[in-house]
């Protein structure tokens, strides 16, 4: 039963209790509610909509599990078959036809029989296994039942020894002899099949038909591999190339290889030729870092960032630093990051928090508040931050903290400010090291605060240290505070002593040879091939140091790790069990969860948990019940889950997502459920859980983990079948997906035609007329972003139309949002202003707070101010225009949204441009060229280049105007936009002709005027116009110029552009005195003059009044310019 108050005030909606209890809401009716039901309610806020409809299906998911998936139970009798890598030999008896045509049946019985026993007997004597006997044929498994580190080569070795012993058998006086096939390959092996005496573990593949296929092209008593068990066994073998060939059932020719003999190599690396880096000791690498240490306890900040390939020492070299130094005062935080949570924001900041508030899944949400409070207390973390702490970790906090009502990126700037604060102050009272591990899978939004870390340190006595495999390239590399460490592989003398200390104890010199010789000096496969020559047997402990009490089976030190893997969980099934659940599970999971899923008593789940810890797989923090559990390195979970078959997979997915949906304790990240749901096959639920991880990750302006997010509901999405749920579904996805696309690329990119062309089909089937509203509005950008304008004018139509139907002041804010945006650059400004004037008065600054996040990424009401600013000034009110654009500014920077900041400093510099206020325009470039990367878009700096150098030309430093107003030009074209190109190409036209190219600047504005006759945006058609009449005038070409100029003129007064008109009549006013015709200059000016009311101080104006007095001194214009 579900406390409606309560949960209304968990989601921070309090406001909302009493109009849901006054409409009889409880909690047999809110599951049901809909969209419309919640306007009726009296929720207008977009945003509220939104926020209680997620939760609404939350509850919806965990009240109804899907019916096709009832509660999975593991311990039922299932399929013992899994995926290995085996390598399959195939025997077959050479003339066996023959010989039963010699022979009586009874003696031709005796020879196979001691065929068979000949080959049963040097099978198992390499560690094979024989699957099955057919006739004369014998098939025979290598790293099965236990894997086998050298299974292809003990395959090649076996079949060596079965040529020789088998040719030792004889039939009437004459030898016998065999073919061998040997392949190696992925299989599904251990079905059952058959009963009784025939009962055998069935292999399934391409494998066993390859290594048959093989036997056939050998000739008796010689042996053919396929390519994967040349390239495994390397140089242990001469082998001689027979060619490619092309075999029965296989599309493609096969490369078969004869074996010759084994030969004699020193080392497994030389057999094998692995194209790796030789290796070296670490007491450089670790003096280095202990060097760096002592600088961080005198006060300076460093950066160790260290690098290396899977199982190297990374990790290892961290955890001695951290041993080292643990007996000098100091703080350590630890940072880890997951490939599964590689899109979930902060997922390392927020484990850490955890971690460091000792979390347990069962806690309730004030005592987790209660734990998170203990060590920021310790800290005077201030109140705020506390709650900005509280936020990250999705803990609903009620009145104990401050509310803050702050947009995406506010939010995220100020949790980063705190989390900086956190490191800040717990490095005052003594050195700290910081270790971020395994940053090739951070999310981007931790990477974001990772850079601003990374700038901190420098002045703070701080240690960071940062690992990350080779694929990862750090951005830092540079800084001079930073030090960048490549680990390599380790030589022989220095695996020993890795397998003597994980040993604990000294071990025979031939055991440590073979470890050397076959870990390969990779430290994780010394440790674990010494782990499985202990477990293995062959070695006997006497108190100080180890015996070798057997032969050494090259079988107990697997080469690679996933065979080490492998060999250890093979000998005990029950741990093996419970490390593939756990593998699906994560990289990290609790005590309760493993039992949930594995439905195991608690003492046969401790033994084998107990045995993986002690094995060295996991590593465990707590005791249970209130144990959590992490696979030592991320090898060792994949090598655990790809044994795995699709149908356990799916099972053990499908369970965990039962289990996260069926009141699991503790906080689940919603990018967690959609994982477990899509691998488990419960598709409904999993697109509701990844367009749910969507919104959280577009709410915190993590817009590329939102992006891989919503693509990935769509992905799942095709698994559904088709119907209206579908459907509603994907229009969800859809439409939240469209915007936060356009943040990051250009509203004209393929992907977001097609996102919305989609979403459009979709609504309109359905007739969902609020979602088709969103869906027309990014389908009218992305028709108007292509030039698509009769296209756009007619969804303009429809916005309008469908916002009049649904009666919803915010719809009909945004279809003037998108008529204004057009007539504009239409030329239609007094449309514009009274579009704008009413899209001011719908505009409220909180209920359409969330409108940037749907509708064009930027805040409505900021739009609507600088557009007005615009109209405006075209229609001759320059003072009003320039206080709107203050004004513009201002709200952008209280919306703490940096689109709508982008977006408010991109028209607000038109403007300044457009006023001749060249001081506050020089200020706009260079404030958009300082914003971070992630917050301005390639059009935004393109611009700000562009206005900047007219600037720098207008103030008279032509040369780096020139330079910088060309940068801006061609960053501007390569970004492929059209919108506003006919001013962006006039004016700088314009300012390329001051700074002294008229043939460039010709060239450009004819350009220009092919770029308005595209477009249709005629809105600077007057100022081409001037243009075209200065470069005419250039060139002495009087009477053109004058035309040119008149037709200037009569534009600007049919579009009621007075601020153009002045400009023009200004011109010509000025031609004509250059004539000496001082009269009809002033006859024509001064009307235009004395018709404005303000902004006597502009530019313009200014040289209109100059102009005019120069009409009644009657001097010559060009008097005055020769004084």
């Amino acid at each position: 039963m579900v406390d409606v108050g309560a949960w209304l005030r968990s989601l921070g909606l309090g406001q909302y209790e009493q109009a849901f209890r006054d409409n009889a809401v409880d909690d047999h009716v809110l599951p049901d509610l809909t969209a419309e039901d919640l306007k009726d309610l009296g929720v207008v806020p977009v945003g509220d909509r939104r926020k209680l409809l997620s939760a609404i299906a939350r509850l919806q998911a965990q009240a109804a599990p899907p019916a096709a998936t009832p509660q999975p139970h593991l311990t039922e009798e299932i399929s013992q078959a899994e995926r290995r890598q085996l390598t399959i030999l195939f025997c077959d008896l050479v003339g066996s036809t023959a010989l039963s045509v010699r022979f009586d049946p009874e003696d031709l019985r005796e020879v196979i029989r001691a065929y068979h026993a000949c080959v049963a007997e040097v099978v198992q004597q390499h560690g094979g296994f024989v699957a099955k006997y057919m006739g004369d044929g014998v098939l025979a498994y290598f790293g099965y039942p236990q894997a086998r580190e050298d299974a292809a080569e003990q395959a090649v070795r076996t079949g060596l020894a079965l040529v020789a012993a088998v040719g030792r058998l004889s039939a009437a006086g004459e030898p016998l002899q065999v073919r061998i096939g040997i392949a190696t390959g992925l299989v599904i092996v251990g079905d059952l099949i058959g009963t009784g005496a025939a009962q055998e573990r069935s292999v399934v593949g391409e494998t066993p038909n390859l290594a048959a296929r093989l036997q056939a092209l050998a000739e008796p008593g010689h042996i053919v591999i396929a390519p994967s068990t040349r390239q495994l066994v390397g140089q242990h073998f001469e082998c001689r190339d027979a060619g490619a060939v092309l075999l029965k059932g296989f599309s493609q020719p096969i490369r078969a290889w004869e074996v010759v003999a084994e030969q004699s190599i020193d080392t497994r690396f030389e057999a094998l030729h692995l194209d790796q880096a030789p290796l070296v000791g670490r007491e450089e690498e670790m003096e280095l870092l202990l060097g760096c240490w002592r600088q961080v306890q005198e006060g300076q900040g460093r950066v160790i960032l260290i690098s290396g390939e899977p199982g190297i020492g990374k990790s290892r070299l961290t955890a001695s630093l951290q041993e080292s130094i643990r007996a000098t005062p100091h703080t350590e935080l630890s940072y880890f990051c997951s490939p599964r949570h590689a899109n979930s924001a902060l997922y390392p900041v927020i484990n850490q928090l955890q971690r460091a508030a000792h979390f347990h899944p069962d806690d309730p949400s004030e005592q987790r508040l209660d734990k998170l409070a203990a060590p920021l207390a310790r800290t005077d973390t201030p109140v705020e931050d506390q709650g900005l702490l509280a936020d990250l970790m999705s803990l609903p906090t009620g009145n104990r903290f401050p509310s803050l009502s702050l947009s995406p990126q506010a939010w995220k700037q100020r949790t980063f400010a705190a989390l900086v604060r956190q490191i800040e102050v717990a490095s005052r009272s003594s050195p700290l090291l910081v270790v971020w591990e395994d940053v090739h899978w951070i999310d981007p939004t931790s990477l974001e605060l990772l850079h601003l870390i990374v700038d901190r340190v420098q002045a703070l006595p701080i240690l960071l240290v940062v690992t990350f495999r080779p694929e990862f390239s750090p951005p830092w590399a540079e800084h001079p505070h930073i030090t960048t460490l490549a680990l390599n592989r380790l030589n022989d003398e220095r695996s020993a002593m890795i397998a003597a200390r994980t040993a604990g104890k000294a071990l025979p010199s031939e055991v440590l040879s073979q470890i050397a010789i076959r870990a390969d000096g990779v430290p994780l496969f010394v440790e674990e091939l010494t782990k499985a020559v202990l477990e293995s047997g062959s070695v006997q402990d006497r108190g100080d140091h180890f015996v070798l009490d057997k032969p050494l089976q090259t079988g107990a030190i697997p080469v690679t790790l996933n065979d080490a893997l492998m060999a250890r969980l093979d000998r005990n099934p029950g741990a093996k069990e419970i490390a593939q659940i756990a593998s699906a599970i994560g990289r990290e999971f609790s005590y309760e969860m493993i039992r949930a899923v594995s439905d195991q008593e608690d003492g046969s789940l401790q033994t084998s948990l107990d045995q993986l810890t002690q094995g060295g797989l996991l590593v465990q923090r707590g005791r249970p019940p209130r144990a959590i559990y992490v696979f030592k390195h991320a090898l060792m979970q994949d090598t655990s889950y790809s044994s795995l078959l699709r149908e356990k997979r799916q099972r053990l997915h499908a369970r965990i997502a039962y289990v996260l949906l069926n009141g699991h304790p503790g906080g689940v990240r919603p990018e967690s459920i959609a994982h477990h749901c899509t691998e488990g096959g419960l598709f409904e639920q999993a697109v509701q859980y990844w367009r749910e991880a969507g919104d959280q990750a577009a709410r915190q302006y993590a817009n590329q983990e939102a992006i891989a997010h919503y693509r990935r509901g769509l992905i799942v999405l095709e698994r559904l079948p088709p119907t209206a749920a579908r459907d509603e579904l994907e229009l969800g996805l859809l439409t939240a997906l469209g915007p936060v696309l356009m943040m990051v690329m250009p509203s004209w990119a393929p992907e977001v035609k097609r996102i919305y062309d989609r979403a459009r089909d979709v609504a309109r089937d359905h007739q969902q007329s609020s979602s088709l509203f969103v869906v027309l509005w990014g389908s009218w950008l992305v028709a108007y972003a292509q030039e698509q304008r009769p296209a756009a004018r007619q969804l303009i139509q429809e916005l309008h139309r469908l916002a009049d139907d649904l009666k919803d002041s915010g719809y009909r804010l945004q279809a003037q949002h998108a008529e204004y945006s057009m007539a504009l650059f239409e030329g239609k400004f007094a449309r514009t202003l009274e579009l704008t004037r009413s899209n001011l008065d719908l505009y409220d600054e909180e209920a359409h707070r969330d409108h940037a996040l749907i509708f064009g990424g930027h805040d409505p009401g900021v739009c609507a101010s600088c557009f007005n600013s615009l109209a405006l000034l075209m229609v001759g009110k320059p003072d009003q225009a320039l206080k709107g654009a203050d004004r513009s500014l201002a709200l952008a920077r209280r919306r703490s949204h940096p689109p709508t900041l982008a977006h408010a400093l991109r028209f607000t510099g038109d403007l300044y441009d457009l006023a001749r206020s060249d001081t506050d325009l020089l200020r706009n470039a260079d404030a958009v060229l300082a914003l971070p990367e992630d917050q301005r878009s390639a059009v935004s700096v393109a611009n700000a280049r562009i206005i900047r150098g007219l600037g720098l030309i207008r103030r008279g430093e032509l040369r780096d105007g020139s330079r910088e107003l060309a940068q801006g030009l061609t960053a501007w074209r390569a970004s492929g936009t059209t919108i506003m190109s006919p001013y962006q190409l006039g004016r700088s036209a314009e300012g390329i002709l001051v700074a002294g190219d008229r043939d460039a600047a010709q060239a450009l504005l004819e350009e220009a005027f092919t770029a308005q006759a595209q477009t249709g945006e005629s809105w600077v058609h007057v100022e081409l116009l001037r243009l075209r009449g200065e470069l005419q005038a250039v060139d002495h070409q009087v009477e053109q110029a004058e035309q040119s100029f008149r037709e200037a003129l009569v534009v600007a007064r049919d579009q009621g552009a007075k601020w153009f008109e002045l400009r023009a009549a200004t011109r010509l006013a000025q031609h004509w005195l250059s004539q000496g015709q001082n009269q009809a200059a002033d006859d024509l000016l001064r009307p235009v003059f004395d018709s404005f009311t303000e902004g006597i101080g502009t530019h313009d104006l200014r040289a209109a009044k100059a102009l005019l007095a120069l009409c009644q001194t009657g001097a010559h214009w060009a008097d005055r310019e020769r004084n």
